[in-house]
């Protein structure tokens, strides 16, 4: 939530069981593609900088403790042991 970021509220509770349903009739206006101001233009890249540096944190990345890795390990070819 804007200006208090450890409160949370999920769609579950926003929605408390009511089935969400709004009809759009022929009063809906539409507006002209040259209003948009978003759809239509290149995301930014926030993360660009450090992707390209290497310094970008990825999930393979993050270790805490006591976290387990494993790994599939397969023969170098078909009917050899590894």
């Amino acid at each position: 939530m804007k200006g208090e970021p450890g409160r949370k509220v999920s769609y579950g509770d926003l929605a408390r069981g009511q089935a969400l349903v709004r009809t759009v009739d022929e009063k809906a206006v539409l507006r002209a593609a040259g209003e948009f101001t978003v759809m239509g233009t290149p995301p930014r890249r926030l993360d660009g900088v450090e992707k390209v540096t290497g310094t970008a944190q990825y999930a393979a990345d993050i270790k805490l403790p006591g976290l387990h890795h494993a790994r599939v390990l397969r023969p170098p070819a078909h009917g050899r042991s590894c």
